[in-house]
């Protein structure tokens, strides 16, 4: 699968910014809540495809509609990646309210696991260790690293 352009990295990580930001703002932690947001600011992106701005869109409508419960999602990995995403960054806001949460340990499945360009962000330091992001920060995971979980780390989980 291609990957994500770097101007499509960029909407991306906006996007989830805004969108953490609205659940903060509205004290709504849901996927919806996020979800709007998101799709409104373009985060919603077909890897390799930055210009396909119809995909975008029918993309983000079958997003709201499955959250909304009228559709489920296909088999579209496209669809299936942005509802992880959209999981996944609820969790991580919902946990990053807590004080004594200082990042998020990245931690991937199986089949990710193998990956070259998923054991590489593995190794990366941010600050806080190995494979470990400021809870601040905004990791847009390339599209073949998706079975992945960002797992809290607290202050004195630290390596020192």
């Amino acid at each position: 699968m291609p990957g994500y352009t770097p101007d499509q990295v960029s909407r991306i990580r906006r996007a989830v910014a805004e969108a953490r930001e609205a659940m903060r703002r509205e004290d709504s932690f849901t996927p919806l809540t996020f979800a709007r947001t998101y799709i409104a600011r373009d985060g919603v992106q077909i890897p390799g495809a930055e210009h396909d701005e119809q995909g975008r869109r029918k993309a983000g409508e079958a997003l709201l509609s499955a959250l909304q419960g009228r559709d489920t999602v296909s088999e579209d990995p496209h669809l299936t990646r942005e509802m992880t995403r959209i999981a996944i960054e609820v969790q991580w806001a919902l946990a990053a309210r807590a004080p004594k949460v200082v990042g998020f340990r990245l931690q991937f499945g199986r089949q990710a696991s193998r990956r070259p360009e998923c054991r590489a962000l593995l190794s990366g330091d941010h600050g806080l260790g190995p494979s470990v992001f400021r809870k601040g920060d905004v990791v847009v995971l390339p599209p073949d690293c998706q079975e992945a979980e960002f797992i809290p780390v607290l202050e004195d989980e630290l390596e020192q």
